[in-house]
């Protein structure tokens, strides 16, 4: 069984428009399938708005048709802050294999990388090297090689 730690810049801002959505989303769940086909079973995200949340509603649909787990692991802050804005967000939680939350002031987002990264053989970044430094260098530290995807990417139709 080998896991996957999933990470994002935050792209909610980004404003596509619904064939760039389709598009994106399509890449999003060929990578899920690439990672799941190389024997990555368990994945692991903190549900972030943008990609983080979008690859946790898609492993939960992908699930129920292949042996798969998602594992979220948040802030306390961020899932009471979250839970109050409605059904999508809940549904990918009562979905979930697994869910730990993190107490403040005892640790926020980094803790929650931290211990995603702990129990990953494998993390991807969507987004640059600069764009999330703190999981890239965590990553490193344990002896892991982060996948960089880019927006760019994400929005080709060429295979990646």
């Amino acid at each position: 069984m080998l896991s996957c730690t999933i990470a994002a810049s935050d792209y909610r801002e980004l404003n596509l428009d619904e064939k760039s959505y389709r598009l994106l989303k399509s890449n999003l769940k060929r990578i899920i399938k690439i990672f799941h086909t190389n024997g990555v079973t368990d994945f692991y995200t903190d549900c972030d708005y943008g990609i983080p949340l979008l690859c946790a509603g898609m492993i939960c649909r992908m699930k129920k048709f292949v042996y798969m787990k998602l594992h979220i692991i948040i802030p306390l802050s961020e899932f009471r802050a979250k839970a109050k804005e409605g059904n999508r967000f809940m549904k990918i939680f009562e979905e979930a294999d697994h869910i730990r939350f993190i107490k403040e002031p005892f640790g926020g987002s980094e803790e929650a990388y931290m211990q995603m990264i702990d129990s990953s053989a494998y993390v991807i970044i969507f987004g640059e090297i600069y764009d999330n430094k703190f999981v890239s260098e965590y990553a490193v530290k344990k002896g892991l090689t982060p996948v960089y995807i880019n927006m760019d990417k994400l929005l080709s139709k060429k295979r990646m």
